[in-house]
């Protein structure tokens, strides 16, 4: 009896320390395929420029529909109800294999997690951004998508580096974050954010609040960014229409205004033969120079695996004083 009992106790302890063991796993993404676009000078969301000696004409290229990835994400069980949690990723080109932008640029941080929410300290995604994304019903893919250019509306930052952030967990459908990144040159503002969101049964609301500060406001010749965006998503099953309006400004340093942007977009996706229709229409306007982009978007992404899938996308925009451009592209892309 006295040795079942130590056996038992030595048991115990060993299933304890296996189930407090960190876990990390390792994600990614690789995207390729071939666009084709006219020679139109308006801005279009998700399409690239051809080399080659015939570029101005923007001959078929290989390029990606989406930007593939590698990253890390880990967690550990403290106890208590805590988690200690990281997140690393960076970007690169599958044609050639270079790295898109700086190591770990898309995200690097760390957070401790429990019953109180989330704290996260490191380079991460902005507040309103995932208001933002998760209103593109291409997810920011393909040359279909709404993508930054006008969910963002080139004022909004996506992502912060030194950002702290605060994550609620969900009350009855209820959720936010609030965010601060300290500013990093004199005369700019620190980038201030939040966010709330309402999510119950196939109903999704959103709202989102930016001030991109030292992010944004630079290069826009301004010292402060004021954003705010509104979504609503509903599932019916046979569709998914979405809908997202935004409106952005930027002050100088007395207080006027520099720039005065707004979007507004409306969008869906429908499951069909074993993929997904996708459709959006949006329209990005600057009062400040008077100018206006329309992009519309049309795709069909058919699912070969829960992990891979083939894609067809068709993006047009117009633009003032600006020429129409029109892009194809035909891509495959794997998760892991």
């Amino acid at each position: 009896m006295k040795r079942t009992t130590i056996a038992l106790a030595a048991f115990a302890a060993f299933a304890a320390t296996a189930t407090a063991q960190p876990s990390v796993t390792i994600y990614g993404k690789i995207d390729m395929g071939v666009q084709k676009s006219n020679g139109g000078t308006a801005a279009l969301a998700g399409a690239t420029t051809g080399g080659g000696p015939n570029a101005a004409f923007d001959e078929p290229h290989l390029t990606q529909g989406a930007s593939s990835r590698l990253g890390f994400r880990g967690t550990e069980d403290l106890g208590g109800g805590l988690s200690a949690n990281f997140n690393l990723e960076h970007r690169f080109l599958p044609n050639d294999g270079t790295l898109q932008a700086a190591n770990f640029w898309q995200q690097s941080w760390v957070s401790l997690a429990g019953g109180f929410g989330e704290l996260r300290l490191g380079r991460d995604f902005s507040p309103a951004f995932s208001i933002a994304a998760s209103s593109d019903p291409f997810g920011y893919e393909t040359v279909g998508q709404a993508g930054p250019l006008h969910t963002l509306m080139g004022i909004i930052t996506s992502r912060w580096n030194n950002n702290l952030s605060y994550r609620t967990r969900s009350f009855a459908g209820l959720s936010g974050a609030v965010a601060i990144a300290p500013r990093g040159t004199a005369g700019q503002e620190h980038a201030v954010g939040a966010n709330l969101r309402y999510q119950q049964g196939r109903l999704a609301l959103g709202f989102g609040y930016d001030n991109s500060g030292h992010q944004t406001a630079a290069a826009l010749g301004a010292t402060e960014t004021r954003s705010y965006l509104l979504s609503a998503i509903h599932d019916f099953g046979v569709v998914r229409p979405m809908f997202l309006y935004g409106k952005g400004t930027a002050y100088n340093a007395a207080g006027a205004e520099v720039q005065s942007r707004s979007n507004v977009q409306i969008g869906a996706t429908a499951p069909l033969g074993g993929g997904d229709v996708k459709f959006v229409l949006a329209q990005r306007d600057n009062d400040t120079n008077d100018t206006r982009i329309r992009k519309l978007g049309l795709g069909y992404h058919y699912s070969l695996s829960k992990r891979t899938k083939a894609y067809a996308d068709i993006g047009s925009a117009s633009e003032t004083r600006q020429t129409r451009r029109t892009a194809l592209d035909l891509g495959l892309q794997h998760n892991f």
